[in-house]
């Protein structure tokens, strides 16, 4: 075997390959190794950055969430006070019928599509369930002679689940934040 081989194993190769080949064969390691660690890196921040989009897009839906919560309270206000008023024989049932608020009418557009599926699940059902009570139970009870008491604690139960329902959205929107 002559100076310019080495034997590595039953193999005998030659110096000049094995002084080429070995660093070559570094560089394409190592550069494999980088470009992975790229790779890696890049998805990290495009997880990251569509994270952000995503929790930016869930505080627009519950900052509309939000702003429905308003128009809704106004509205059992003015019921209440409404009915308050027929009851305690103030105004006359035509001008309840007349001044009795539609709900409809005071809110906001609804959120955009896209916006409303990072909406909570029950968000839509307990604000239904709040406008039907409104419009429904408040303005029945209102009718009914004598029975501002009824009224009084169904308005307090209005005020409640919109009280709850508000702090449920402002908690969630705060741990967008997270």
């Amino acid at each position: 075997m002559s100076s310019e081989t080495v034997q590595i194993g039953s193999f005998v190769i030659s110096k000049t390959l094995v002084d080429v080949v070995f660093p070559l064969l570094g560089t394409v390691v190592g550069g494999l190794i980088a470009s992975m660690t790229a790779m890696c890196l890049e998805n990290r921040k495009w997880k990251r950055e569509k994270q952000g989009r995503l929790r930016e897009q869930e505080r627009q839906a519950l900052s509309y969430a939000l702003a429905w919560l308003t128009p809704i309270e106004v509205a059992v206000i003015r019921a209440t006070g409404t009915a308050s008023a027929l009851q305690r024989l103030v105004i006359d049932e035509e001008e309840f019928r007349r001044e009795y608020p539609n709900l409809l009418s005071l809110l906001p557009n609804d959120p955009p599509a896209h916006l409303q599926v990072l909406l909570p699940d029950n968000f839509y059902p307990r604000v239904c369930e709040i406008r039907r009570i409104v419009d429904e139970e408040l303005h029945a009870r209102a009718l009914k002679p004598r029975n501002q008491q009824e009224c009084f604690k169904l308005a307090m139960r209005l005020y409640s689940e919109i009280d709850l329902l508000r702090k449920e959205l402002h908690a969630r929107y705060l741990k967008t934040f997270e």
